[in-house]
């Protein structure tokens, strides 16, 4: 239940950060990228194509479902 709490709190912060993106430019919301590309740094990724394949993966893992 902490990581859970911990991660709620995280992504709060998150969605507190200004978005500098054009709005024509804003596909995902910024709290989203940030989230995942957090998960993914924290999972091993040290890239940008990595932190992509990330969202790829987890793409393809929600719609799944």
């Amino acid at each position: 239940m902490e990581t859970e709490a911990l991660v709620r709190r995280r992504f709060a912060a998150f969605t507190q950060v200004p978005d500098p993106r054009r709005p024509r430019g804003r596909r995902h919301p910024l709290a989203a990228i940030l989230a995942l590309a957090t998960a993914a740094m924290l999972g091993g990724a040290r890239s940008l194509d990595a932190i992509g394949q990330e969202g790829d993966c987890r793409s393809q893992q929600w719609s799944r479902r």
